[in-house]
């Protein structure tokens, strides 16, 4: 990653976390995309093995095995 595309992702993070949004603690990779995952304040704080439960889940759901285990990546 170049400064640049750091920079706006060190922006787009602060902007979401000034407005609410928390840091779960969790990392996820999609696709050689990697994410942070954010929840809202208002919600119930969820543990972390809670998020990676979910995530998995959800993806599970639509992706074929052998795409899912190769390209969707959930870690903290």
């Amino acid at each position: 990653m170049n400064a640049v595309d750091k920079e706006i992702r060190t922006k787009r993070l602060e902007f979401y976390l000034k407005r609410g949004f928390r840091d779960t603690g969790v990392r996820t990779t999609y696709f050689e995309a990697p994410f942070i995952v954010l929840e809202m304040e208002q919600t119930p704080v969820h543990t972390e093995e809670e998020i990676k439960a979910l995530y998995e889940m959800h993806y599970k759901a639509f992706l074929p095995k052998g795409m899912f285990e190769e390209n969707v990546f959930v870690s903290d």
